[in-house]
C-alpha cells in the first residue's frame, strides 16, 4: 500500500541520469499502482495536481515525500528538474515568468512543451522522457534521424506524461490511447545534429561561440531567441526568410513562438543559427540585404541583447531624413514610366520606407485585382466548403498552417502518382 505512513514503498524505480521529473514522477506512481494525481495526493495530503509543471515547480514537500518514501536522494530529485538550466538558459525563477526555450507542459490543451522520440521509448526496457527534451530548441532525435513528436498526430492533443493511466505506456496519447509516432520520415543533415549537439552544450553552461568570442549561455539563448522571433513572426519575417532561401515553406506568424510546431521550430532554429553564423557579418549584410534599419529594429517590442544594440549601432546606424509628398508623387511617376503601378507596397519597396495606415496618397492608389487560383490561399480556391472544413481542421491537427499543410498533401500525392 502507498500511503505517507509506509516508509518505504513497493514501487521504487530509480531515475535514469537523464531523466525528466515528470517521467520518473509518473513511473513511480505506475509501479505503485496509481496514477499520477493519486500520488501527488498521498505526497502532499489535501492537494490536487491540478494545471502544474511539475518539471518547473516541484514543491519542497513534494520532493522530501519522494526522498522519504523511495530512497532517492532529495538533491538528485531536485536535479531531475529544470532548474538544472538556471543561470544557463534562464536567469528569473519567478512563477509568473515565462521561461524562453522551455514552453509549459501538462499545464492546457495548448501546453506543448513535452516532447518525445517514440522509438526511443519503444526500444527502451523501461521507457522514459530525457530532461533535454524539454527544451523547445531540441527538435531532433540524433539515434534515430528524426524529428520529435510534441502532439497526438490522430487528436492534435498535447503530450502529458502526468496524464498517463497505469495501464497506458509512455508512446500513448493520454487523450485518445493512439500509439504516438513522428510525422515525419525525413532525414535531416548531419550539420543539424552537431548544431543541435552544441546548443546542448551550451544550455549545460559551455560558453559559446559567436564570431571571435565567446559568450555567456543566457546572453547566447536571448540573441539566439530574437532571431527567431525576428524571422518567424516581426513585419520582417517574409523578406528575411526569401533572403535566407527558406523557399516555398509557408510559416505562420505566432506571436508565441513556443506554439510551433516541432517541424516549424526546426526550420526557423537552422535560419537563426544562420544569422549567428559569422558575427555579426551575416546578421548585418542580411539586414542590409532585406531592408531593415538600425531605427526598424529597435522600434520592434522585442528584448534587444547588448551585444545586438552594440552591433546594429555600429553597422545599421543611418542618418534621420523625412519623405516629403513630392518625393512620393515622383517615385509614382518613376514607377508609372517603368509600367509598375504605384500602389503602397511598391512605394515602399522603392523608398525603403514603411507608411503609417492612415497615409493619404495625392493620387489615386491602383488595386489589382488577383485572378482566381493566384491568390495567398490559392490551393482552397474553388473547393467544397466541407472539404475546406475537413483540411482546416486536420491543419490544427497537426499544428500546421492550412495552406501548408494543403501543399504537403498534395506534393505527397503528385509523388505517389508518379511512381504508380
Amino acid at each position: 500500500m502507498c500511503s505517507q505512513k509506509t516508509k518505504l514503498w513497493p514501487g521504487r524505480p530509480l531515475p535514469y541520469h537523464d531523466e525528466i521529473f515528470s517521467s520518473w514522477f509518473t513511473r513511480v506512481a505506475h509501479s505503485n499502482g496509481l496514477s499520477s494525481a493519486e500520488l501527488y495526493s498521498v505526497c502532499v495530503p489535501d492537494s490536487r495536481l491540478f494545471h502544474i509543471d511539475l518539471d518547473r515547480f516541484p514543491n519542497d514537500s513534494l520532493i522530501e515525500a519522494l526522498a522519504q518514501h523511495t530512497g532517492v536522494s532529495y538533491k538528485k530529485i531536485k536535479s531531475l528538474t529544470l532548474s538544472v538550466y538556471h543561470g544557463n538558459v534562464f536567469a528569473d525563477q519567478s512563477p509568473k515568468s515565462r521561461l524562453i526555450w522551455i514552453p509549459p507542459a501538462n499545464v492546457s490543451v495548448k501546453s506543448f512543451g513535452q516532447q518525445i522520440c517514440p522509438f526511443c521509448l519503444l526500444e527502451n526496457e523501461e521507457p522514459y522522457a530525457r530532461v533535454h527534451w524539454r527544451l523547445s530548441f531540441v527538435t531532433l532525435c540524433p539515434i534515430h534521424q528524426l524529428l520529435l513528436v510534441d502532439r497526438c498526430t490522430k487528436c492534435g492533443k498535447p503530450i502529458s506524461l502526468l496524464k498517463l493511466d497505469p495501464i497506458l505506456t509512455f508512446h500513448r496519447c493520454f487523450y485518445c490511447g493512439t500509439t504516438l509516432h513522428s510525422g515525419s520520415s525525413q532525414k535531416h543533415p548531419q550539420h543539424a545534429f552537431l548544431l543541435q549537439d552544441m546548443l546542448i552544450r551550451v544550455a549545460n553552461g559551455s560558453w559559446a561561440k559567436l564570431g571571435k568570442k565567446h559568450i555567456h549561455p543566457i546572453l547566447y539563448f536571448r540573441l539566439l531567441n530574437y532571431m527567431f522571433r525576428l524571422i518567424g513572426c516581426s513585419r520582417f519575417s517574409t523578406g528575411l526568410q526569401d533572403e535566407l532561401g527558406l523557399g516555398v515553406i509557408n510559416i505562420p506568424k505566432l506571436r508565441e513562438i513556443e506554439r510551433y510546431n516541432v517541424r516549424y521550430r526546426n526550420i526557423l532554429l537552422n535560419l537563426s543559427l544562420t544569422l549567428l553564423k559569422d558575427w555579426p557579418d551575416k546578421f548585418i549584410h542580411t539586414c542590409r540585404q532585406v531592408g531593415i534599419s538600425r531605427n526598424k529594429l529597435l522600434k520592434m517590442k522585442f528584448d534587444h541583447p547588448f551585444e545586438l544594440v552594440l552591433q546594429i549601432d555600429r553597422y545599421l546606424g543611418e542618418p534621420f531624413f523625412k519623405i516629403t509628398s513630392k518625393d512620393i508623387e515622383q517615385a509614382a511617376e518613376y514607377l508609372k514610366a517603368q509600367g509598375i503601378d504605384p500602389t503602397r507596397k511598391e512605394l515602399e519597396v522603392l523608398l525603403n520606407f514603411r507608411f503609417s495606415k492612415s497615409h493619404k496618397f495625392s493620387f489615386k492608389e491602383t488595386k489589382k485585382h488577383i485572378p482566381s487560383g493566384q491568390s495567398r490561399y490559392w490551393k482552397l480556391d474553388r473547393v467544397n466548403p466541407e472539404v475546406k472544413q475537413a483540411a482546416k481542421k486536420a491543419a490544427h491537427r497537426a499544428g500546421e498552417n492550412v495552406g501548408a499543410w494543403v501543399d504537403s498533401v498534395l506534393r505527397k500525392e503528385l509523388s505517389r502518382r508518379e511512381y504508380e
